[in-house]
Order: structure tokens, then sequence, then C-alpha cells
């Protein structure tokens, strides 16, 4: 009925449809730019020094990353998701004490957003 050539270039080409479709699917359901916007907010109510919206941004940004956090980790669990995921308790920690080294970890986290919150994201 077929030959095994043939077979094969179906194989192929159910497997790079399958691909396709499930980084869409990452894509779609990973939270990258919401996060980001979060932190950018963070940041710059810690800038102005305004504790309390920083404290709002960060209990909304733990909301987003506590509900999605099983879906980033089943797509990346690597060492940058366990670096990641301790830097933003550290964060946490940073804004509740009104400490400025809040800032520094914004930053780690925006340095390291790429690598952890992205489809089939890199080592």
């Amino acid at each position: 009925m077929f030959n095994r050539k043939h077979i094969r270039g179906i194989v192929a080409f159910v497997w790079l449809i399958a691909f396709i479709g499930l980084w869409a699917i990452f894509y779609k359901i990973l939270p990258k730019n919401d996060i980001e916007i979060k932190l950018q907010q963070i940041e710059h109510s810690i800038s102005n020094d305004n504790w309390q919206e920083a404290k709002k941004g960060m209990k909304e940004l733990k909301e987003i990353y506590i509900e999605k956090r099983p879906i980033i980790q089943m797509n990346n669990a690597t060492e940058a998701f366990i670096n990641f995921d301790y830097i933003f308790g550290q964060l946490d920690y940073a804004v509740q004490q009104e400490s400025k080294t809040a800032l520094e970890y914004i930053g780690s986290l925006k340095y390291s957003i790429d690598y952890v919150i992205r489809p089939f994201s890199g080592p």
C-alpha cells in the first residue's frame, strides 16, 4: 500500500505539525508579557519610594506566578527555573521589608525571564 519513504514523510509531517501546535499552546499559555509588565510596575513603584503600590503589584505578580507555575515548570524544569523561583522569593521578601535591593532582584528576573518563561527555552 505505502512504501517506506511515503510513511516516513507522513510521520515527519505529523511530527512537525505537532511540534508547531505544542509551541503555539505554550506561547499562548505562558505569562511572559504579564510578568514583564508587573515587574516594570513594581520597579517604577520602588524607584519612586511608593512601597504600598509595590506591595500591591507584588501581590498581583505572585498570583499570576503561582497560578502559572506548574505550566512554567512543565515547559522548563532546569536550573534556570530553580534560580528564577529563588530570586522571585527574594524579591517578595525585599518588597515586604521595603528594601531597595528589590531593584537588583527585579533586574535579575528581567534578565532570566527569556530563559525560563518562553516556549522551549534554552538551557
